[in-house]
């Protein structure tokens, strides 16, 4: 029997799944502490794409990002002259009020 869509009877097979990527969902590096490993964020994450979280610890809050160029991105979040200038984020006004 032919397959038909208006014989309920004869089952269609589920399309094969496509290729995909998994990606782990435990964080790869984690840096309690941003101020204090500054040097280290911005040297481990040269020539790197990425997704990354930072987490107010006085409130919870997270902000969540990704950047095609982490190295850079971190440098702008490390330049308070930065933060100030574009204050129209929620994570730069964050970082500003609280600190790393």
């Amino acid at each position: 029997m032919k397959n038909n869509k208006n014989n309920p009877s004869v089952p269609i097979p589920p399309p094969a799944p496509p290729n995909k990527i998994i990606l782990s969902s435990f964080p790869i590096k984690i840096y309690p502490n941003a101020e204090a490993d500054k040097s280290k964020i911005l040297s481990e994450n040269k020539n790197k794409s990425g997704i990354y979280m930072f987490q107010n610890s006085i409130n919870g809050q997270r902000y969540i990002g990704s950047s095609e160029n982490l190295n850079r991105r971190f440098r702008e979040y490390f330049n308070v002259n930065h933060l100030t200038r574009s204050n129209y984020m929620a994570i730069y006004r964050a970082i500003l009020k609280h600190g790393y």
